[in-house]
């Protein structure tokens, strides 16, 4: 079973029971968020709403449960979500509740940069993780290298050697 399913739990905390829900939990929340797009369709804001209890539905099970077993992937979680939290909060303001044109550019605008600023850090965190893999890979490669170096001298030292007699 680990051999056919491993890769879902991987960065998982599976000691536990609750943090291996966390793909069949993501699974449902976008089953029923397209549901509630395609059912909802002439309630925008019901699906506003439903939106924004999934959110904090997600934010209370991450924070509880802390799925994953970096602290690190636990708190960019929660911070996406809540990025995805705030996104819904704008949505309100692209409903027919409210009716100045103004109010729904300013809240484009806000949402582009509240996306912009998740890419952002998101990119920060993928850079640093990248250049930490690559300082670990240099040194092992390094490692690597120094360790068949010193084998080679060892095994030259190890040969005979002819002698040579003066005459």
């Amino acid at each position: 079973m680990k051999h056919s399913f491993g890769s879902l739990y991987d960065d998982l905390r599976y000691s536990y029971k609750l943090p291996l829900l966390y793909h069949s939990i993501f699974i449902l929340r976008r089953i029923s968020f397209a549901l509630v797009a395609v059912l909802l369709t002439h309630w925008p804001f019901f699906q506003v709403i439903w939106y924004f209890v999934q959110s904090v539905l997600i934010i209370t099970y991450n924070l509880k449960v802390q799925p994953f077993k970096e602290p690190i992937h636990n708190y960019l979680e929660v911070f996406n979500e809540i990025c995805i939290a705030f996104c819904g909060f704008h949505l309100i303001a692209f409903t027919d509740f409210v009716d100045d044109s103004r109010t729904k550019y300013n809240a484009g605008w806000s949402m582009i940069l509240l996306t912009l600023t998740n890419i952002f850090v998101n990119l920060v965190v993928i850079v640093i993780f990248t250049v930490r893999l690559l300082k670990f890979l240099y040194k092992k490669l390094r490692f690597k290298f120094m360790k068949r170096k010193v084998r080679k001298s060892f095994a030259d030292f190890r040969q005979p050697r002819k002698l040579t007699t003066f005459n």
